[in-house]
């Protein structure tokens, strides 16, 4: 093989390799933890309150716990608001943010609230400090005889102030 040859196989290789590191999918990647598990529980709880009272209340059948956030499985998250629950949010698995009070659910999440208000979708984000949640996936909204199909959402977790970004469908 001739110089040219050498760096034409060289360059190849290594845009391969490149190719290959740049591969995968980076957002679940970023949420498996890279630190050592610290404890796991079965029959996890967990509360936040402003001035002694409930704000929400997470339950978990299990929980794995690691430097920065906890994994938690089969979850319950109930929104209190006069200590009386008032939306629940429940989940396949999702991660808690303790720095933040944020949390991920995955899987089958549902929100239902007192009133009668579901939504489904399959990931969603709970932003502790803005009191909203949110996802960028797609999502079902039914409420007594009417259903919204749409594609992102951010709302309270009463679902009395939505944003919906992209509406498919809407039905009676």
């Amino acid at each position: 093989m001739n110089t040219n040859q050498y760096k034409s196989y060289f360059l190849l290789l290594t845009s391969y390799f490149l190719l290959l590191a740049g591969c995968g999918d980076r957002e679940n990647k970023s949420l498996i933890p890279d630190s050592n598990i610290k404890e796991e529980a079965v029959g996890f709880s967990l509360t936040a309150t402003t001035k002694g009272a409930r704000d929400w209340e997470l339950n978990a059948e299990k929980a794995v716990s690691y430097e920065d956030r906890i994994i938690v499985y089969t979850i319950r998250l109930d929104f209190y608001r006069n200590k009386k629950i008032y939306s629940t949010l429940t989940a396949d698995s999702g991660i808690y943010f303790g720095e933040t009070d944020n949390m991920k659910a995955f899987g089958d999440v549902k929100v239902v609230t007192k009133e009668g208000k579901n939504l489904e979708t399959s990931e969603l984000e709970w932003l502790n400090k803005e009191s909203k949640i949110r996802t960028d996936k797609e999502i079902k909204i039914t409420e007594q005889d009417k259903t919204i199909i749409g594609k992102g959402l951010e709302s309270n977790p009463d679902l009395t102030c939505i944003k919906i970004r992209d509406t498919y469908g809407y039905g009676r």
